[in-house]
């Protein structure tokens, strides 16, 4: 509750809730995801399940008390959620500032860092989901983790078990954003390692530090729930083939979130002014900072895909993917140090870039909240004219409608013409199994009416 107060007096604390705001607060807006016409079409017990079978039991519990215990209304509901995912994300960048405020005397690029870390391009995916609220939580847990293992490399030894409970409760929330621990983690292993024997332990208690509360939930998952989502069919060849295949998707072209090679030749600029900085004044340290650079890359990527390999199958998603597109940021806050006046000057050169490429990241975000909005309203508007129909069959028959069946054109389409779509955000509603009738279900006020076959 102290560090409560004394986050809610400092002017940083306002400026990231600002900031949170005017990436994220068009999500005020009530919106749908084909996931939410199946959770509220029916009873509350059903995504209690669904997030109870998935591991996501802190999600689950966040429900029940809404839902079961409240019985709000969506409106009320998703306010909450909505509340919630600028609050801790606020929180999140204001932690991740204090961080990295340790290793970047430049406050605003400091500033910047934080931001391109927590709030990056794939983050804007968390925010298509109700349970928005508890998708960003999950990314504080990681940044609260952080914290402690910094904590723990200074000489705190008790604090290595915080750094367990937190991502514990990370991976209890939603398991897509753990990867960024270990993003971040490596960049602070450089910060400490003080000769080789030192960076192998390091990495040890890292590793260990993120297998074992994922290790936990992944079998509580397995033994409970025997969910096909951990159900490991696929062989371990199989699977490095088909994430090697989705890489340039996700690394050169966003997913969509942004015009493609824009993130590739950021994080290149970044690379390049980092490696000056650091080589500098002792160009002999040059291949010793590529070889850190080639370890952080691959340590960031083969952390956010490793789970890809225990699932069923691999579905590459903006929000499973969450911590690879991270790495500007981690870049900048592995190579900033004190600065002569030259490189001084090329920090200014560099937070315009920074900014630009932040502006770009704001105009995609609410281009991509917009068509959400818009495909919303082209559902329900099919919806409704669905609904007048029934109501004329049952007018003109007397007989009531109970069950619908739905069919598909030889070549459906997920997404309406000239609309963004990203991952599994902005797919239409009569697109997916789960949404089909359920959406129906929500917009006719029709809750007797059941798919058939």
């Amino acid at each position: 509750m102290n560090q409560l107060k004394v986050m809610f007096s400092q002017k940083k604390f306002w400026l990231f809730l600002l900031i949170s705001t005017v990436f994220f607060g068009v999500f005020v807006i009530p919106e749908y995801a084909t996931d939410t016409y199946a959770i509220f079409s029916q009873d509350w017990t059903y995504a209690f399940q669904h997030f109870m079978s998935l591991g996501r039991y802190v999600t689950a519990v966040f429900w029940a008390i809404l839902m079961g215990g409240f019985h709000l209304k969506f409106s009320y509901a998703y306010g909450i959620s909505f509340l919630l995912g600028i609050f801790f994300l606020t929180i999140a960048l204001y932690k991740m500032n204090q961080i990295a405020e340790r290793y970047i005397k430049h406050p605003k690029l400091a500033m910047l860092t934080a931001v391109l870390i927590v709030a990056n391009i794939f983050s804007i995916e968390l925010w298509m989901y109700f349970e928005k609220g508890m998708l960003v939580l999950s990314i504080l847990w990681n940044v609260l983790a952080i914290e402690k293992l910094i904590e723990y490399f200074e000489g705190k030894k008790k604090s290595l078990w915080l750094v367990l409970g937190y991502l514990l409760l990370a991976n209890c929330t939603y398991q897509g954003t753990v990867a960024l621990f270990v993003a971040l983690g490596v960049i602070i292993i450089l910060k400490y390692t003080k000769n080789f024997s030192d960076f192998i332990q390091k990495n040890i208690v890292v590793a260990f530090s993120y297998a074992i509360p994922a290790l936990c939930n992944y079998l509580s998952i397995k033994i409970i729930f025997a969910t096909d989502r951990v159900a490991h069919t696929q062989s371990v060849m199989t699977a490095i083939h088909a994430i090697i295949k989705a890489l340039p998707n996700s690394l050169i072209h966003s997913f969509g979130i942004l015009p493609s090679y824009v993130w590739i030749l950021f994080t290149l600029v970044i690379t390049i002014f980092v490696l000056i900085t650091q080589t500098y004044e002792n160009r002999k340290q040059f291949l010793i900072k590529i070889a850190q650079w080639i370890y952080i890359g691959i340590a960031v990527v083969f952390a956010t895909v490793a789970p890809q390999i225990l699932q069923d199958s691999v579905y590459m998603v903006p929000r499973d993917t969450y911590a690879m597109v991270s790495l500007p940021g981690l870049l900048l806050l592995w190579g900033i140090y004190d600065q002569t006046d030259g490189q001084q000057k090329l920090e200014k050169f560099m937070l315009g870039i920074i900014c630009i490429y932040l502006a770009l990241q704001w105009f995609n975000f609410q281009s991509l909240a917009v068509d959400h909005a818009r495909m919303n309203y082209m559902d329900r508007q099919i919806a409704n004219q669905i609904g007048q129909a029934i109501t004329e069959y049952e007018q003109q028959t007397g007989q009531k409608i109970e069950k619908i069946v739905c069919y598909q054109d030889q070549f459906p389409s997920w997404q309406y013409p000239g609309l963004r779509s990203i991952g599994d955000a902005n797919i239409r509603a009569f697109y997916t199994e789960w949404s089909r009738v359920n959406i129906l279900k929500m917009q006719l006020n029709r809750y007797d009416l059941q798919a058939g076959t």
